[in-house]
């Protein structure tokens, strides 16, 4: 029987083997998955159930839903660490702010995906990400910043083995390049990047390639090869398809129309507009229904259909000022779901710190403000699997204020708390050497932990200890010690094993301790792990 993180796992493969095929299944998982990220207020799942919902909608050419999917996801990714569905969330956002007609969100969402990409060394996103960037420069006729978008995109495939065989990145880069030579009127550069593609590429293409066919016709029109141009557009004829993605071809199926108007192929240009039309209406996107509107008014301009010009050009302005309120709301709604993510952010990072005050709270001695005993256990319990792993040293030591009670009873409480400060004070000095780490253990005891010190530099450290809580000469006059307040330390230094423990080290340092108070007080003691009676102790006054 699976348990609940297995079937999200479970859930997530089904998600990524329907995405773009099946996009009402992969929502209802999605859906799935985010219920449980909320239930476990895991971070991870959310991000990922609200990017590939984004992409469900984007496969539906929805693109009000995507954009509030994809909002949702980089909060809860950013916070999740998962840095490639972030790049991806980013290149998203900036496609659907193209199909709106808002180049410059898009070029901003593009460079937050690069960045990211080059952060985290996603090389085979950053491809991408290059790529539609020199999209984009083409689409706004700059076609010299587009061919070096795509020259990039090639230099980066070439640089990294993991890319060499990255087919279909090969192949938009060299049909861009083909393209930009195309408007240059350099059809032979244009042709060899053709020839190129057939090469490198062509036993790797499917039939969705509608970027590679539009590119042919291009190609073969400005050759002057006519039948193998008529070969290509009847091939586009037939391979349209209501279930396309159309924020990833319009610009292509564009061009593609204006060609055709150009060419007089009227009844092809009749049934392309009218396909991308019912999408575009579909998908509810008027900046596209408006660069239709365009292609349909110069159509009627060559047929001299003054009364059809006059009603489309209505109709465009009616576009514009549709455009106009629908990216007005759209981007009122965009700041509105920033506002609400980093008001959430805001509150989080609340609680945070918050919860990391009380966390302090609790592992912190409230009289000295060292670490306490609960927090002794946490730390130490890592230091010594650190040290078991790397074959590292560890030592514990357990020290002791000579003689406090007598102290506290004949110079008083407050007098008391004044002597424990005064040790403490001298232990957060030793604390700022690396590797230790010091602890009230309980009344005037204490612990030092000393992490990958060798043995004579932690009998240093110790020595400087009890010589700086000597030179304090705090007045003890009911010690037998001496005149003054002093201490005694244990110490236990060793290799620990994957079986030993703070407490095994802890009790060794404990009986070194024991003997120091037996024998010489206003000593130290040190031995090897494990602590036998009959070790010789190295003694130190």
């Amino acid at each position: 029987m699976f348990s609940q993180e297995e079937e999200v796992l479970s859930w997530m493969e089904q998600v990524i083997e329907h995405l773009g095929k099946q996009p009402e299944e992969t929502l209802a998982y999605c859906e799935k998955i985010r219920s449980y990220g909320e239930q476990t207020n895991n971070d991870k799942y959310l991000g990922f159930a609200h990017y590939y919902s984004g992409e469900a909608y984007y496969t539906l050419n929805n693109v009000e839903m995507v954009l509030l999917c994809i909002y949702k996801a980089i909060d809860c990714l950013e916070r999740a660490g998962e840095w490639e569905l972030m790049a991806r969330a980013y290149n998203l956002e900036a496609i659907i702010s193209e199909s709106i007609g808002n180049a410059s969100f898009a070029m901003d969402h593009y460079m937050n995906a690069l960045v990211c990409c080059r952060k985290h060394q996603l090389i085979r996103f950053e491809t991408i990400i290059l790529l539609n960037i020199g999209t984009l420069y083409y689409n706004y006729g700059e076609y010299d910043f587009a061919q070096d978008f795509f020259s990039r995109a090639i230099v980066l495939m070439n640089e990294n083995d993991e890319l060499k065989e990255q087919y279909f990145y090969r192949l938009i880069s060299e049909i861009g390049l083909g393209r930009c030579a195309l408007h240059r009127g350099d059809t032979e550069n244009a042709r060899q990047h053709a020839a190129r593609i057939h090469r490198e590429c062509a036993p790797y293409m499917n039939v969705e390639n509608y970027t590679y066919y539009v590119f042919q016709v291009q190609l073969y029109h400005q050759m002057g090869n006519y039948e193998a141009r008529d070969e290509y557009i009847k091939i586009l004829q037939n391979s349209l398809d209501e279930q396309l993605p159309l924020m990833d071809f319009f610009d292509d199926f564009y061009e593609y129309a204006a060609l055709l108007l150009d060419i007089e192929k009227i009844e092809e240009f009749q049934r392309l507009i009218d396909f991308l039309e019912m999408l575009a209406m579909r998908a509810k996107v008027t900046f596209l229904q408006r660069r239709i509107r365009e292609l349909k008014i110069q159509y009627y301009q060559k047929r001299q259909d003054e009364a059809a010009v006059f009603h489309e050009t209505a109709k465009f302005y009616e576009d514009t000022m549709k455009m106009e309120n629908s990216n007005r709301a759209m981007i009122l709604n965009m700041m509105n779901n920033r506002l609400e993510l980093e008001e959430a952010r805001e509150k989080r990072e609340q609680m945070a710190a918050e919860n990391e005050a009380l966390t302090r709270k609790s592992e912190t001695d409230a009289l000295t403000t060292l670490y306490n005993r609960f927090c002794l256990t946490r730390m130490s319990r890592e230091a010594f699997l650190r040290a078991a792993e790397n074959h590292t040293s560890m030592a514990v030591e357990i020290l002791d204020i000579d003689y406090f009670k007598q102290f506290n009873d004949n110079y008083g409480h407050q007098r008391g708390d004044e002597c424990i400060h005064t040790v403490a004070n001298e232990l957060k000095t030793i604390a700022m050497n690396d590797g230790v780490n010091v602890f009230r253990y309980g009344g005037d005891e204490f612990v030092v932990t000393y992490e990958n010190l060798p043995e004579q530099r932690v009998k240093e450290i110790a020595e400087n200890l009890k010589n700086a809580i000597t030179k304090q000469a705090m007045a003890h006059a009911f010690s037998p010690a001496a005149p003054y307040v002093t201490i005694s330390q244990g110490i236990c230094w060793d290799y620990p094993k994957e079986s030993d423990t703070m407490e095994d080290y802890l009790h060794s340092a404990d009986e070194c301790l024991y003997e120091v108070k037996k024998h010489s007080r206003n000593s130290i003691a040190m031995t090897h792990f494990p602590y036998r009676k009959d070790s010789n102790l190295s003694h130190k006054r």
